[in-house]
C-alpha cells in the first residue's frame, strides 16, 4: 500500500522487509502477562517498532486509536503505529504483511492529494456501495463477516487495468487512491497494480454517535492462496477485537 503523505508517519503504509529487519534490535518490547490487559501507549514507529509478547492489549493514551480498543495478539507480532489515525500489526516473520485498523474514512478521488468526494456517504454501507461502483477498482461482492461482535462486510479491492495512474512514483502502475481519514492522514491510501487489500467495513458506536470502522489486511505482491493463508493467520486477532463502549473522537 502507498500513501501520498510520505509513508508511515501517522498514516497507513507497509514497511520494507530489510528496513524492518535491521531495526528489530532497537524495537521496544511490550509485555503482556497472562490474564492481564496491558495498555498499549503511542510511540510505536517505523524506526522503533513495538514488539508485542502474546497477550491482550488496550489502545491507550491521549492520542490513541479508538481509545480502549482491545485485541489479543499471539507471539511474533509487532506494531509500527498506534495513534489517532491508525493502529497496525505486522508478523515478525512477514514484516511486509499488515493488519491495520482505521475509522471514519471517506471516499476520495484518484488524485495525489486524495480529494474527498462529495455525495458519497461516510457510512459503512455508503462507502462499500461506492467501492463496488468505482471504475478505477475491481471489488468483490460484499459478503458478511464479524470482527469480534461487530457485523461487517468484507470486500477484496484491487486496481482496474483501465485506471489512470496519477502517481509518477508508482512501483507497479496503475496506482489508485481511494480512501482517506481526512482528520488524521496527510494524504490518501493507494494500492498498486496486482495488489489486493481485503477490507472489513462496519459501523460502531451508539445510535447517536455512529462511526465507520475498518480493518484491512494486505500481503503485498500476492493474491489467491497466499492472501487466504494470511487471512487465516489474522482471523484469531480479528475475532478477539473488543470495541469500547464510548468512542473517543480525538
Amino acid at each position: 500500500m502507498l500513501l501520498a503523505c510520505g509513508l508511515v508517519a501517522a498514516c497507513t503504509a507497509t514497511s520494507g522487509t530489510s528496513a524492518t529487519s535491521s531495526l528489530r534490535s532497537t524495537a521496544t518490547d511490550v509485555g503482556s502477562p497472562a490474564g492481564r490487559v496491558v495498555p498499549l501507549l503511542g510511540g510505536c514507529s517505523h524506526e522503533v517498532p513495538c514488539k508485542l509478547q502474546a497477550g491482550t492489549y488496550e489502545t491507550s493514551g491521549r492520542w490513541a486509536f479508538l481509545r480502549g480498543l482491545r485485541v489479543t495478539v499471539p507471539a511474533g507480532w509487532f506494531s509500527e503505529e498506534q495513534d489517532a489515525g491508525e493502529f497496525n500489526l505486522h508478523p515478525v516473520d512477514q514484516p511486509d504483511a499488515v493488519l491495520f485498523f482505521s475509522k471514519d474514512i471517506v471516499a476520495t478521488a484518484n488524485d495525489l492529494p486524495g480529494t474527498p468526494l462529495a455525495g458519497v456517504s461516510g457510512t459503512a454501507q455508503g462507502f462499500t456501495s461506492w467501492l463496488t461502483s468505482n471504475p478505477d477498482l475491481v471489488v468483490t461482492k460484499p459478503r458478511p463477516a464479524m470482527i469480534g461482535h461487530v457485523p461487517v462486510v468484507v470486500v477484496d479491492v484491487q486496481t482496474s487495468p483501465t485506471a489512470m495512474n496519477v502517481d509518477s512514483g508508482c512501483p507497479a502502475k496503475p496506482c489508485v487512491s481511494f480512501l482517506r481519514d481526512v482528520k488524521h492522514w496527510e494524504g490518501p491510501l493507494s494500492i498498486s497494480h496486482a495488489e489486493v487489500v481485503r477490507m472489513y467495513v462496519g459501523t460502531i458506536g451508539p445510535a447517536n454517535d455512529l462511526h465507520t470502522f475498518v480493518a484491512a489486511i494486505d500481503f503485498p505482491g500476492t493474491q489467491g492462496a497466499a492472501l487466504e493463508t494470511f487471512t487465516e493467520r489474522v482471523r484469531p486477532i480479528l475475532d478477539s477485537v473488543v470495541i469500547p463502549d464510548v468512542i473517543v473522537d480525538n
